[in-house]
């Protein structure tokens, strides 16, 4: 397997290819690229340590990013390269409908934007309307023995080891137009995704790439981890 700048040898990983990516991390994809196998990109976050959470001193610090922690990881792991993308959840749906049941916005759509589907035209956006158990049972299929990453997984991905307040550094501040991340800047339903009143496809707004390379870690949708929050 090849070598990637400050992390150790990619580990090899049966019917990926491996290279290294932007960000000097061993990048996996799908040696099958059609359907919603172009979206099977995975990312080796190698071990290491970090501060988890923010300290009390940063700019729009919240009380539940504390306590500032340090957290080490003693083994290395495989994170999405995107959030679950539309065409692969309804692709489990196919396979698995037992686990992948349908996603639905019923109870938490306030600006209507209705459950992204292929048919409608969203087939490349992160998969909304999915309940914690929905994602999770997801992950077991896409991966065989996956799971939602913790939170502290998703952060070391997403800040790496020397503290940055986003994904892509202390600056900039995010905008719809520095290109960081896909969120609501002007205010109200008609200000969402960059008033476009929608979610846009993954992987649009490739200047907030976090540490990892991981896309999508600020904006566009919110994401589920394994664990629940704890106020220590």
């Amino acid at each position: 397997a090849g070598v990637c700048v400050g992390t150790p040898d990619c580990p090899a990983l049966a019917g990926y290819d491996v290279a290294c990516n932007l960000q000097d991390h061993c990048e996996y994809t799908n040696q099958d690229p059609t359907g919603w196998k172009q979206w099977d990109v995975w990312i080796y976050v190698p071990p290491g340590t970090f501060d988890m959470g923010s300290p009390d001193t940063e700019d729009g610090h919240n009380t539940y990013e504390g306590p500032f922690h340090s957290v080490t990881f003693s083994t290395g792991y495989c994170i999405g390269k995107y959030p679950i993308v539309v065409q692969q959840y309804e692709a489990c749906v196919a396979a698995n409908p037992g686990e992948c049941t349908t996603a639905t916005v019923a109870d938490q759509d306030p600006c209507e934007w209705g459950v992204n589907t292929s048919a409608g035209g969203r087939s490349a956006h992160p998969q909304n309307g999915l309940t914690w158990q929905q994602a999770r049972n997801f992950c077991e299929w896409v991966a065989p023995g996956g799971r939602l990453p913790s939170e502290a997984e998703w952060e070391y991905a997403a800040k790496g080891p020397v503290h940055r307040k986003y994904p892509w550094g202390d600056t900039p501040e995010p905008t719809c137009s520095n290109d960081t991340a896909v969120f609501n800047e002007a205010g109200g339903c008609e200000g969402s995704g960059c008033s476009q009143g929608e979610t846009w496809p993954v992987g649009s707004k490739l200047p907030g790439a976090s540490w990892s390379g991981a896309l999508d870690m600020s904006g566009n949708v919110w994401e589920h981890c394994e664990d629940w929050y704890h106020s220590t």
